[in-house]
């Protein structure tokens, strides 16, 4: 048995440096078939299991976001609340796997484990975000008043949520380990991009989808052919219902 010591490397570099060392093991087997030659260690057998178990979870979590938005389609009983809740909720995703790949480099447990636990978290917000603003839109035909005082009910109520959940998460900065460290600190970035995504991209996505809808955005929207009548406290007329 040859052993040899290596230092304190991602899997990645560790896999790197095992298809160096294959070659030339089988070179040696090739000439010497009487011996069996296998690479092993702690350090090789934890690369190559960890990336697949990374692989597993990276695959659990999409499995996780998909099934979120079938729910929310479903619970609304709507396609288009099913998609106006994916791009908000990816985006969160998208920014913290794209920080955390310029900061650390890649995934590990802690991440992909911490991405998993803030989606799920995450996502609560943009519920809330779409339930006040059906809520809204059955008292109102104009979408941005019903987004309007959507976001004065609920914005106040999103940004107190996400300031408490910071407050218990920012705890974990203090451990002594690190893999807890980075699980906060995944779930913090996660829960701020998730709230900016909510008070401001689906706010702008359901303006969007409301004008394809060919739903009035502003007061003055109404149809030629509509009637109004003038509501008191309303500065503007609106659609006679």
């Amino acid at each position: 048995m040859v052993s040899g010591y290596i230092g304190d490397l991602e899997a990645k570099e560790v896999l790197k440096l095992s298809s160096g060392i294959e070659p030339e093991l089988e070179e040696v087997w090739a000439r010497h078939p009487e011996f069996t030659m296998r690479l092993t260690g702690l350090a090789s057998v934890g690369a190559t299991r960890s990336t697949g178990i990374i692989s597993q979870l990276s695959l659990s979590m999409l499995s996780a976001v998909v099934v979120v938005i079938v729910v929310i389609g479903m619970a609304f009983r709507s396609f288009l609340s099913a998609g106006l809740s994916i791009i908000p909720n990816l985006f969160a995703l998208f920014a913290t796997g794209t920080w955390l790949t310029l900061v650390h480099g890649g995934l590990d447990y802690a991440t992909i484990v911490g991405l998993t636990v803030a989606f799920g978290l995450a996502v609560d917000d943009t519920i809330h975000v779409l339930n006040r603003f059906e809520l809204e839109k059955q008292q109102s035909n104009i979408t941005s008043a019903a987004i309007d005082r959507t976001m004065r009910v609920i914005g106040a109520v999103l940004i107190l949520t996400t300031v408490v959940l910071l407050a218990g998460l920012s705890v974990t900065q203090l451990s002594a380990v690190p893999p807890t460290r980075q699980f906060g600190l995944i779930c913090l970035s996660t829960l701020i991009f998730a709230l900016l995504a909510d008070l401001v991209v689906l706010p702008a996505l359901i303006l969007v989808s409301s004008r394809w809808q060919g739903r009035a955005l502003l007061p003055n929207d109404t149809d030629p052919g509509m009637p109004v009548v003038a509501r008191h406290g309303d500065e503007q007329p609106g659609r006679l219902k």
